[in-house]
């Protein structure tokens, strides 16, 4: 995408410097639009691609349900997810999920790394203790393990021990 950025820069500047109503302007703008219409079909054929391999080679898809147009407004992230369009992906995992019979399913983010996966207690942590260790049921485990427990299973699947 980013040579792709590139060309697109390259040919908005030869679109500013001709003058409107002639003919070379015509065919700048032309030719910037089939250089839109390319990096379209790329995220298109990106997309497609990447979750038809994921519904052929899975049994099961989970993905956290997030809000991309928050996602984007952080200027630091927001072109590579644009560029990666991962709502064009959902969209094909969604429909390759259906049309192969692969449950598709999105998890709510709030709270699942500050569950227990044991018995259910909320536990609030800042972001750099990584260590889940519930004061309620004696469970200790790594912070993203618990909220895979959490995510996947709910609450109250694994005993004390971690087993």
């Amino acid at each position: 995408m980013r040579k792709a950025e590139k060309r697109l820069k390259r040919l908005h500047r030869h679109l500013s410097r001709k003058k409107k109503g002639f003919k070379n302007h015509k065919k700048a703008r032309k030719a910037l639009a089939k250089a839109y219409l390319k990096v379209q079909r790329q995220r298109e054929d990106f997309a497609r691609k990447t979750a038809n391999a994921l519904i052929t080679s899975h049994d099961l898809i989970a993905y956290e349900h997030l809000q991309i147009r928050n996602l984007v407004k952080n200027r630091h992230l927001a072109k590579s997810i644009s560029d990666a369009s991962w709502g064009r992906f959902l969209f094909w995992l969604n429909y390759y999920g259906q049309v192969h019979g692969i449950p598709i399913i999105a998890i709510e983010p709030a709270f699942t790394s500050q569950d227990c996966g044991g018995c259910g207690t909320r536990i609030k942590e800042s972001l750099s203790v990584r260590t889940h260790a519930c004061s309620g049921c004696g469970l200790i485990l790594d912070r993203d393990h618990n909220a895979a427990i959490v995510r996947r299973f709910g609450t109250y699947q694994i005993s004390p021990r971690g087993r």
